[in-house]
């Protein structure tokens, strides 16, 4: 039965709704909507506007201190929004995904230095929220050094498994060619310096006869974009590697399918969502530790020591095309550690929550 209590969820814009974090809010609120009354306010502004920024900095917290006493709680749904702990006139609750804006960590293009110097001026509005939400009890350790560890919850990203048909023809589709006998490897995630990319585009180059790389989503970082196209064009490997963005769930489940191998070289994560998607859908992962990944994947992949060695890149997905038993045991553990994640097992804990 749905109780009467009014949630306001407050969300980024629409067009950043199916990023991991938007996905994180979109499927609590997809199953806590069966429990609570949830108003959602959602910035229906291109991101990248000068009115969005008008609408989120000014407007926003105007509306805030109207409306938010109206609700029992409300949800905050990423830490960049830190700030509007001040004019939220109920119960709060903020979900920190990154703990980067906690850490000193070195910022490499100039829209990572705008970030870094904003995230380091929130940290003061953090101590302002009642309840904090992590996706992983390495977030929470990074956070636990502010002495607020009273006030953090533990909740993992939920993952939504959708059992769509896949395309068979998608490499056709996207005029993926030339594959023969080639291994496939499928990286799903930004060009963020922390994501590392350029590890891969390096394996690349030195073994271009044997793997195609297909890279799946925007690259956030603009600058790092051009960088990585120059690398691939300065090497001559144009024809090993594919940008692909903008994916329905059933393109995305399809290239999962398809790949031989699924690559996660990222330097830093708070949870780590596209390597669990890949074994769910039988795609075995080799991964980085860095981060929450060593909690979230436990013993499910192979992992690198080294996230900048080439030599172990090639080694470890060799690995898991050569060796049938040991690409078949990851395969089945990545497929068992994914099922950890379903909504139905997590939903209830957010649930108890929101009930406090």
């Amino acid at each position: 039965m749905k109780s009467k209590k009014k949630i306001l969820w407050i969300l980024g814009p629409e067009e950043y709704l199916n990023s991991g974090i938007g996905k994180y809010s979109k499927y609590y609120i997809s199953y806590l909507n069966k429990f609570f009354d949830i108003d959602e306010e959602i910035i229906y502004i291109k991101a990248k506007s000068l009115k969005r920024y008008i609408y989120q900095f000014l407007f926003l917290p105007f509306k805030l201190l109207l409306i938010s006493s109206k609700y029992e709680k409300v949800v905050v749904y990423e830490e960049s929004l830190l700030y509007l702990a001040l004019f939220i006139r109920s119960t709060k609750l903020i979900i920190i995904h990154d703990s980067r804006l906690f850490l000193n960590e070195e910022a490499r293009t100039l829209i990572e230095k705008i970030k870094s110097k904003l995230f380091k001026f929130y940290k003061k509005f953090v101590n302002k929220y009642d309840y904090i939400v992590v996706p992983s009890n390495f977030t929470k350790k990074e956070l636990n050094k502010y002495n607020i560890s009273n006030k953090i919850e533990v909740i993992y990203n939920p993952i939504e498994f959708y059992n769509n048909d896949i395309d068979d023809d998608i490499l056709k589709k996207y005029n993926i060619n030339n594959i023969k006998n080639k291994t496939i490897l499928l990286y799903v995630g930004s060009e963020e310096s922390r994501k590392n990319f350029m590890t891969l585009l390096k394996l690349v180059k030195k073994h271009k006869d044997k793997y195609i790389l297909i890279k799946i989503g925007k690259p956030i970082v603009s600058k790092n974009r051009q960088l990585h196209l120059k690398y691939i064009k300065d090497n001559n490997i144009e024809s090993c590697i594919f940008f692909i963005e903008n994916l329905s769930e059933k393109e995305l489940a399809s290239f999962y399918r398809k790949a031989h191998v699924f690559v996660f070289p990222s330097l830093f994560e708070g949870f780590g969502r596209p390597p669990v998607e890949a074994q769910y859908h039988g795609l075995p992962v080799v991964s980085t530790k860095k981060g929450a990944l060593e909690e979230i994947l436990k013993d499910s992949c192979l992992y690198v020591s080294n996230p900048y060695s080439v030599e172990e890149w090639d080694y470890k997905i060799s690995l898991l095309i050569t060796n049938d038993k040991l690409r078949k045991e990851i395969i089945e553990k990545g497929f068992n550690n994914a099922k950890r994640f379903t909504i139905s097992r997590l939903g209830k804990k957010f649930k108890i929550l929101l009930e406090k």
